[in-house]
């Protein structure tokens, strides 16, 4: 209202007038998941933040749409919502090494998380990824350092910050 210029980036609000700058999000979570299904992967867990934020909202659907797709059914019980945090991560682990029916694929909406489930499942005996693949997002340093390293989505957050301050 006082014609101040705004844009947003990543997590982006519905503002008429206004400039976002976003990655495809839906694409990349789409990817991801394709990624798994082309490894063998099946029974594909996905644990994703709020859903009201639409980057995580995005991942989901290209993570529904990649099952759809390849004719795997979508099932509720193999998705988790959280706050992304490594505990989060951590506690995600737990969960899936309880199940009777465990999934052969993770896809989780960044690599922090990631990062915790791999440690998680390794000291529980898991072999990664043949038993669990597991795929993170945003490209972070942990995704080079942990073993085995980490599948990933390049998150290209400095040209994003470049394009969004361009714009200004």
């Amino acid at each position: 209202k006082k014609d101040i210029p705004i844009v947003f980036f990543d997590r982006v609000a519905e503002c008429h007038g206004c400039m976002s700058v976003i990655i495809d999000n839906f694409k990349a979570g789409f990817e991801a998941t394709s990624h798994l299904i082309d490894q063998g992967c099946r029974k594909i867990f996905h644990l994703g933040g709020n859903m009201l934020r639409n980057v995580y909202s995005e991942r989901f659907r290209g993570y529904k749409q990649a099952l759809s797709n390849n004719k795997i059914e979508f099932n509720e019980d193999l998705v988790a919502i959280c706050d992304m945090s490594t505990q989060a991560g951590t506690d995600t682990a737990r969960k899936i090494l309880k199940m009777k029916h465990r999934p052969d694929g993770i896809f989780t909406s960044n690599d922090s998380t990631a990062a915790a489930i791999i440690v998680e499942l390794l000291n529980a005996g898991i072999i990664i990824p043949e038993e669990i693949a597991v795929a993170g997002f945003n490209n972070e340093p942990v995704s080079q350092f942990i073993q085995p390293n980490l599948t990933t989505i390049d998150y290209p957050a400095r040209e994003i910050g470049e394009i969004a301050a361009t714009s200004l």
